[in-house]
């Protein structure tokens, strides 16, 4: 089986900060479209999502609830099934080993899809910290690192670099896994496509 696991905030939605009311959920340019090209050549579609704000107290957890199945509604609407969604509600200071750029979330979406084949798979978000779990794919440091696109730029333009959460603003270099930096998710399944062409 063949994965895009897909960031979610100014990834696939536009980010307005700690999202915690469905009706505000806009989906960007492209992501229809890019979605929708990579369905068709037989992608499926896992969204890891940090959410901080549940653990900060700014969202309930039935509230990050209603924003997920609005998200889900809109995109099944369109034609774009997800297969799957894994969030993190920590805060840094919890030191869980979900919340990226530690994979824990991409190992639980492995542990309940054995059969992703992640030499076929990619990881994309509009941070670097989205891409590297994909450099340690399993807890034991085996199997092949999950290819990386950066959608929007931000940090590779510097507009945006660091943990905006954190107030940095130090731009950190690409991660290993990084191949491609796109403007939207169409460019993103245009990349992905002719990379198998």
């Amino acid at each position: 089986m063949n994965v895009i696991f897909l960031d979610r905030d100014d990834t696939l939605n536009e980010d307005p900060g700690y999202l915690n009311d469905p009706v505000k959920v806009k989906l960007l340019p492209g992501v229809v479209e890019g979605l929708l090209q990579l369905h068709k050549a037989g992608y499926h579609f896992i969204v890891l999502t940090n959410q901080s704000g549940v653990g900060r107290g700014l969202i309930t957890l039935e509230q990050l609830e209603a924003v997920h199945r609005r998200l889900l509604t809109k995109l099944e609407a369109q034609g774009v099934p997800i297969l799957d969604l894994f969030f993190c509600p920590h805060i840094p200071d919890d030191h869980c080993n979900c919340r990226k750029p530690l994979p824990g979330l991409l190992w639980k979406a492995l542990q309940g899809y054995p059969h992703i084949d992640l030499e076929k798979s990619w990881i994309v978000g509009d941070r670097y910290r989205d891409l590297m779990p994909g450099l340690r794919p399993h807890a034991d440091d085996s199997g092949p690192v999950v290819k990386g696109i950066l959608v929007g730029g931000k940090e590779a333009d510097g507009k945006e670099g660091g943990d905006r959460e954190a107030g940095g603003k130090d731009q950190a270099p690409p991660p290993a896994n990084l191949r491609y930096t796109v403007a939207d998710l169409q460019e993103a399944a245009d990349r992905i496509l002719g990379s198998n062409s």
